[in-house]
């Protein structure tokens, strides 16, 4: 429900790692339980060829090809439970064509289209038994135009107009398909577990909004302001620990953000601003 920059992060793009010797040769490194972080070859001081991550229990998070330093082919990323978390094809460095990611449980979760490294044209995110959860479209990796939310019984929970980075209007529903005005804004999953909640007023989502698992943890937390994500953002593992952490301002990710495996190691740090990655 948040407007942000769907371009996916260069932890996509770049080895998640990497030694800090870049001697020319295979290399290896480890983590302080013993257990192999990731290795790969060197060529002129860049990766060349094949390039794996590991996470610190040895599972495989990533894996990809290099070609002077930058991805080319497929590019794979794992859940700690071996499931594939997504799928992407990197051409020169830079994501092109279908993107997908999974549910760990093996499900798709989102599919997209990249032109250079941000999404362009439809995306659209599903629930676990495939009903339709989010569709929207992208220019340069912004969302432009409708997008829509929708609710496990396949109705619309709300319903987004962005104009060049701009929400322009937006519309929220109830669960018998009303416009909703002023209440209470949530859903239910199928098996009655409470899915979101949060509130509408005059027309406008405010305060705390929650995203929860089947099970009925908690999946998310975001901060509104007239619609507009703000403040500190946290999406969590269905064990408690964070997945993700960023802040938001006026509904674009702005500040530094960061992943976390399930163990809580950090994984990827970076910073965004008005809702891109800065390059470093």
């Amino acid at each position: 429900m948040k407007r942000t920059s769907l371009t996916l992060s260069l932890l996509l793009l770049f080895a998640v790692g990497c030694s800090d010797s870049k001697e020319d040769g295979p290399f290896e490194t480890y983590w302080d339980n013993g257990e192999i972080r990731e290795k790969g070859t060197f060529k002129n001081e860049k990766l060349e060829g094949l390039y794996e991550f590991f996470f610190r229990s040895g599972q495989l998070y990533q894996r990809g090809n290099y070609k002077n330093g930058l991805c080319e082919g497929v590019m794979e990323y794992f859940y700690q439970n071996g499931k594939r978390k997504s799928l992407l094809l990197c051409k020169n460095g830079e994501l092109e064509e279908t993107s997908e990611s999974y549910y760990s449980d093996g499900h798709l979760n989102c599919k997209q289209t990249m032109k250079n490294s941000k999404t362009n044209g439809l995306s659209e995110c599903f629930f676990k038994d495939g009903g339709l959860r989010a569709r929207g479209n992208n220019l340069n990796g912004f969302t432009e135009g409708t997008s829509e939310d929708f609710n496990p019984q396949g109705q619309i929970f709300a319903k987004w107009f962005w104009r060049n980075k701009k929400l322009e209007k937006v519309e929220f529903f109830d669960e018998n398909g009303n416009q909703l005005i002023n209440g209470p804004l949530r859903y239910r999953h199928k098996n009655n577990q409470m899915g979101a909640r949060g509130m509408i007023k005059e027309g406008h989502l405010q305060g705390q909004f929650f995203t929860f698992y089947e099970d009925g943890s908690l999946e998310s937390k975001t901060f509104y302001v007239d619609s507009l994500a703000q403040g500190e953002f946290k999406r969590f593992h269905a064990n408690g620990g964070v997945v993700f952490q960023s802040s938001y301002k006026d509904g674009l990710l702005d500040g530094m953000a960061r992943t976390y495996a399930l163990d809580g190691i950090l994984l990827w740090e970076g910073e965004y601003k008005e809702g891109d990655l800065v390059e470093k």
